[in-house]
């Protein structure tokens, strides 16, 4: 038996390690795994964009998925903007039709969803921004009971509210150019329609003129 390890001492060295690395790669798997279960990162949170069933207007879908083995409650929800929190947690309880005092509570590995109309976040956004079309840093977050905040960035969603907030300036612009043709063009009229006034005011001035001069002469006559 020794002179048979003694003879294979580097081939049983070699799957001793490859048993000690697979161990290893076990009980760090299990570690981490038990560490997400634990960790104050409880949420994962998906934010897109989508067309809603039975709604005309786009809005913006965050999902809220609990990857905690415990059930969490929480207490906010939105969007975070220039230090600014814009939250929906009461569209939530509205659009589930709960009351202004229910506890919502994400169920451990389930999700719950929340739907934004486009429209309505792009205008949070432009009275945040006072006008100016740049879009900041944009993330989506919740808050559990404790006050602990989940984070990520909304970037798919701020390039559309950035496209929308230019579509919308260039459409403006484009309604202010309309108006002021327009504006041109009865300013152009009402001096056409002046000039016209003016001109036969004087004409008629011209034969009351003419007509008394003849009269003066047959006066005389």
């Amino acid at each position: 038996m020794n002179d048979f390890i003694i003879n294979n001492i580097e081939t049983i060295t070699v799957i001793g390690f490859i048993f000690t690395f697979i161990f290893l790669i076990v009980i760090i798997s299990l570690i981490r795994y038990l560490y997400e279960l634990f960790t104050e990162n409880k949420f994962i949170i998906v934010a897109s964009s989508n067309i809603v069933s039975g709604e005309l207007e786009k809005q913006f879908m965050v999902r809220i998925f609990n990857k905690n083995m415990n059930d969490i409650r929480i207490s906010s929800l939105g969007f975070s903007y220039k230090e600014n929190n814009i939250d929906f947690f009461n569209q939530y309880l509205e659009d589930n039709k709960l009351s202004n005092n229910h506890k919502v509570v994400v169920l451990s590995r389930d999700y719950i969803t929340l739907n934004i109309h486009t429209n309505k976040l792009k205008n949070v956004i432009l009275d945040i921004n006072k006008g100016k079309m740049k879009v900041s840093k944009l993330d989506v977050y919740v808050t559990d009971a404790l006050g602990i905040t989940t984070k990520i960035k909304a970037k798919e969603i701020r390039k559309i509210i950035l496209r929308m907030i230019k579509e919308s300036h260039k459409l403006k612009q484009i309604e202010l150019k309309i108006e002021k043709d327009k504006l041109k063009k009865e300013n152009k009229t009402e001096k056409q329609r002046n000039k016209i006034e003016k001109k036969i005011i004087r004409k008629e001035k011209l034969s009351k003129v003419i007509f008394k001069l003849k009269n003066l002469f047959k006066s005389k006559k």
